[in-house]
């Protein structure tokens, strides 16, 4: 890693998002995955049923 003192404002936002991507990548879903065996990408399907439901 770089020494933040010599790192520009863009380094800095960029380096945090590499490492907030690499902290949680078993967080984040793989949605070509999820389409290519058939299951759901979003929860719009949950919340139409509940405003079925509700209304």
């Amino acid at each position: 890693m770089k020494d933040i003192n010599k790192m520009s404002w863009k380094e800095i936002k960029s380096e945090a998002l590499k490492a907030h991507i690499r902290n949680n990548k078993m967080m984040i879903p793989n949605y070509g995955e999820m389409h290519r065996y058939g299951e759901p990408v979003s929860t719009a399907f949950v919340e139409s049923k509940i405003n079925e439901v509700i209304a």
